[in-house]
């Protein structure tokens, strides 16, 4: 089960690359910016959060199934403590996404709702990585691989909402997968040894995707941000444009290649006593014998 996870991460990637050869690390970080200023990183957090549902969600239906699956296997009052514990944490990220969303913080509360993210966050891997030491069953290989596998989905899972920032997708990815690597590796048998080796291809694999979704992500809000700057920009330009025109003491008239007028300054309709209304659009080569204009 874990190799279909490998290699359905591997197709992705290489599938990526085929899709969309220019998208590679080296192009996107020539777009990006020295710095992150806080309006990218806001986006970056309103993502995280808007993602938030979802994985609380996903967190709950795992633990409660794999709680059930293990407990004719683990002591049941270790089980209940350690599901209470997620389901505390789950809360916590829940009602923090509620918060987030009723409260739509400004820029100055950026870092505050990024480290209350990042705490739920790491504390549900630190939960999920106690549950490969204390919901492990020794005696049952089907239900350690169950165990694995409840992981490393939900592992899986949490490159798609928690890559749009990379400190806690990876802090993720480590606090999970470790300890069930470490697990494995320690075992006296090859299929241990094999699982264990699998795992830590599987860890090398998220990364490396969780990276390039980042980069893309970052590359997308970073083009937005650059085409609003430029939107006000090519405003506030065309609005000196104007008053320059308008301030002139000549009379001055912009038209299109038909030679219609597309508009006039103050001066040129002072100079024809006509209001502007009833020179826009008129042509130049047909209403030149006009006798208001000429």
């Amino acid at each position: 089960m874990l190799a279909i996870f490998i290699c359905s991460i591997h197709c992705h990637i290489s599938l990526g690359d085929q899709a969309n050869p220019a998208l590679n690390t080296k192009s996107i970080n020539k777009t990006l910016p020295n710095h992150l200023d806080l309006p990218v990183q806001r986006e970056q957090i309103k993502l995280l959060y808007d993602a938030l549902p979802t994985a609380v969600i996903a967190t709950l239906a795992n633990a409660f199934m794999l709680a059930f699956v293990q407990w004719k296997y683990i002591d049941n009052q270790i089980i209940i403590i350690w599901l209470m514990t997620m389901i505390a944490i789950t809360t916590y990220r829940g009602m923090t996404a509620r918060s987030f969303k009723r409260s739509n913080p400004d820029l100055n509360t950026t870092l505050l709702w990024r480290r209350r993210f990042n705490f739920g966050t790491l504390s549900a891997a630190t939960v999920w990585g106690l549950g490969m030491i204390f919901l492990f069953p020794e005696e049952s290989v089907p239900h350690q691989a169950f165990l694995a596998f409840i992981i490393a989905g939900m592992c899986a899972g949490a490159v798609t909402s928690l890559s749009y920032m990379l400190f806690p997708v990876r802090g993720f990815l480590l606090l999970s997968l470790i300890p069930i690597i470490i697990q494995f590796l320690s075992g006296d048998s090859e299929i241990m040894l094999a699982m264990g080796v699998m795992i830590s291809l599987f860890l090398v694999m998220l990364w490396i995707s969780s990276k390039r979704i980042y980069l893309s992500t970052l590359q997308n809000i970073s083009l937005r941000f650059d085409s609003i700057r430029q939107e006000h920009a090519l405003d506030e330009s065309e609005a000196k444009y104007r008053l320059i025109v308008d301030s002139a003491p000549v009379g001055i008239i912009q038209y299109d290649i038909c030679g219609r007028i597309n508009s006039t300054n103050h001066a040129f309709e002072e100079i024809l006593d006509l209001p502007r209304e009833q020179l826009i659009n008129r042509s130049l080569l047909r209403d030149v014998n006009d006798g208001q204009i000429s």
